[in-house]
């Protein structure tokens, strides 16, 4: 058994350095844009197995959570200097304890209940994003505009405006994928 356990941590460590390492070997961003939603993907992928595999709940609100969560870090860190890193914590921890307070009353529903629940949850959150266009940019979506505080980024001036390049935001998708994956795998 520990024999297995260590075999498991050590694939599990091969696989995380190729993950790190694989954009200093990329010609280009389309590759590298792509392995980033591959890893936006596979988080959602496995907080779906997670919930629906793992619990048995039956859930459908799902998506509304990673929207709070990718509006909050980049509404903040497109109006105020402050780091990125620091933002996805925060950006988790709001989600969190939002999660907590609308999943504690509707935790306690079961089977058809709990999914319609958690449908009309992430229905009422499609419609705020939708309508709050001057936070979110309503269907076109939000265009991450840095502050000009935000100098030490790696940034492109685009008409007087500053726009995140992708370099620095790939390093943290990666690193939050593998700490995400880890934590998966102790579950």
């Amino acid at each position: 058994m520990l024999k297995e356990k260590k075999h498991q941590i050590f694939i599990f460590v091969i696989f995380a350095l190729a993950v790190l390492s694989v954009p200093f070997f990329l010609q280009g961003n389309y590759l590298l844009n792509v392995l980033v939603f591959v890893g936006i993907n596979t988080m959602l992928a496995v907080g779906l197995n997670l919930l629906l595999g793992y619990a048995g709940q039956i859930a459908r609100g799902h998506a509304a959570f990673f929207g709070m969560g990718a509006y909050i870090s980049g509404i903040v860190t497109s109006r105020y200097p402050v780091e990125p890193f620091l933002i996805i914590f925060l950006a988790a921890v709001c989600v969190g304890l939002i999660a907590f307070v609308i999943g504690f009353p509707i935790l306690k529903l079961k089977g058809h209940y709990l999914a319609m629940a958690t449908l009309g949850f992430g229905i009422i959150m499609y419609i705020i994003f939708n309508e709050t266009v001057d936070w979110t940019g309503g269907p076109s979506g939000c265009l991450l505009y840095t502050s000009d505080a935000a100098d030490d980024l790696l940034c492109v001036d685009l008409g007087g405006r500053r726009i995140i390049k992708k370099k620095k935001t790939d390093t943290i998708l990666r690193s939050q994928t593998v700490t995400k994956t880890m934590i998966y795998r102790n579950l």
